[in-house]
């Protein structure tokens, strides 16, 4: 009995050295769509508010439309977060892939009345911020995207192209193998289910497989986590080590990750114990 209350002690101080530990490690609270909480979700508004709270990284959905000029979007239509313009009728329930940009510009507004958000214009406000920008390519990027990514944003190493398809993430690729600022960028596949450890990108996956994680982290480049919006979930993944944090509910992040980074936990957190890290 002794040596099993010992081993115990030994094993639950580990836990807490290893919470400990992982607190220190650098982690990022990703904004899901701007400031989606409080403002509507890939919109001028949603964005300003993210980078205003100290975000440190904004994440936002692209598709392209039949000019192949990237707006933020996330759905293939624009019927959730749309609406007419006033004596306008916008083709809500049409495939944006099926949309002229002057279609949407002259027909369409967001329903906060702010005009869709332009890949191009976002970059132009934020591509020199230094701030993580997560781009999640919904649809296979065009020349003018990558030109766009290419011309505005400063720093390189801060962008992450993320992806659910990996043919939407191959032309980057096939750009990192002969250019030196796409090798600057990383590559995340967007991920429901743990995938294979051998894959040749960062992964970014669905909070509930937060124990499998463990047993891939070591193996991928980087590792990502969404979307996270309770305190005790993201309490969890800061103490897992999970570098970027995807959350609707940035300000709560940021809080979470300002009490780890000065060490104030209760040691007492269920969190802490052995069988929940």
């Amino acid at each position: 009995m002794s040596s099993l209350f010992s081993f115990l002690i030994i094993m639950t101080l580990s836990s807490h050295l290893l919470a400990a530990e992982n607190a220190k490690k650098p982690a990022y609270c990703i904004a899901h769509r701007g400031d989606s909480k409080n403002h509507l979700e890939n919109s001028f508004s949603a964005l300003r508010s993210a980078y205003a709270l100290g975000a440190d990284g904004m994440e936002f959905d692209l598709h392209h439309t039949k000019d192949d000029i990237a707006i933020l979007m996330h759905d293939k239509k624009l019927a959730r977060v749309a609406k007419s313009r006033p004596g306008k009728t916008c083709p809500l329930k049409t495939k944006i892939k099926n949309l002229n940009l002057v279609d949407i510009q002259n027909n369409c507004l967001l329903k906060n009345d702010e005009e869709i958000p332009l890949l191009s214009d976002v970059l132009k406000l934020y591509g020199d911020s230094n701030t993580f920008l997560f781009i999640e390519v919904k649809d296979k990027p065009s020349a003018s995207t990558l030109a766009d990514i290419k011309q505005f944003v400063t720093y390189p190493k801060k962008v992450r192209i993320i992806g659910l398809r990996r043919k939407n993430l191959k032309p980057f690729k096939k750009l990192r193998k002969h250019d030196e600022y796409w090798q600057q960028t990383k590559l995340f596949k967007v991920a429901i289910l743990p995938i294979p450890y051998f894959i040749n990108y960062g992964f970014n996956s669905y909070y509930r497989t937060i124990k499998w994680l463990r047993l891939y982290k070591k193996k991928t480049k980087e590792y990502g986590i969404w979307t996270i919006d309770k305190e005790k979930q993201l309490k969890k993944a800061f103490l897992r080590g999970f570098k970027f944090l995807t959350t609707n509910k940035p300000a709560l992040c940021l809080q979470v990750k300002q009490s780890y980074r000065r060490g104030e936990y209760d040691k007492e957190d269920p969190f802490f114990k052995l069988e929940n890290l």
